[in-house]
């Protein structure tokens, strides 16, 4: 029987982004009874949902890198993380419809790709710096 211990490790390494997914999903799942606010030079939502899906795509590059040779943040990662902010930002879009207060939007949906983008190549900058192989 072949030994299970790296299939493990390989599993464990997903809840946390497990986790964070499910934390967007809850944060979605709130209803918004306030009346928007008056519009600002910096839209607080819009950094909020880039910050939200940096840390996801941050997570989410982290696992995969421990699947790439060598260890580091290859272009298919890159292209990873920014195509899965895109489809689950556009699914959480999708899902606000469907709670009261909340509506889809466009902009909120390029706001999560945008941090998808940052996160990305946040987690690729730290790991030059730090040069964990």
């Amino acid at each position: 029987m072949h030994d299970l211990a790296p299939l493990l490790r390989r599993v464990l390494r997903w809840p946390a982004v497990l986790i964070w997914m499910l934390v967007i999903f809850g944060l979605s799942s709130i209803p918004n009874y306030e009346p928007s606010p008056t519009p600002s030079p910096i839209p607080a939502d819009k950094v909020a949902h880039a910050c939200i899906y940096a840390v996801l795509a941050f997570l989410l590059a982290g696992v995969l890198r421990r699947y790439a040779r060598p260890r580091r943040i290859a272009p298919w990662i890159v292209a990873a993380c920014v195509v899965f902010g895109a489809v689950y930002g556009a699914s959480d879009e999708y899902h606000q419809r469907f709670t009261p207060g909340r509506d889809p939007a466009v902009d909120d949906w390029v706001a999560d790709v945008a941090g998808s983008v940052a996160g990305t190549f946040a987690i690729a900058w730290v790991l030059r710096r730090v040069d964990v192989g």
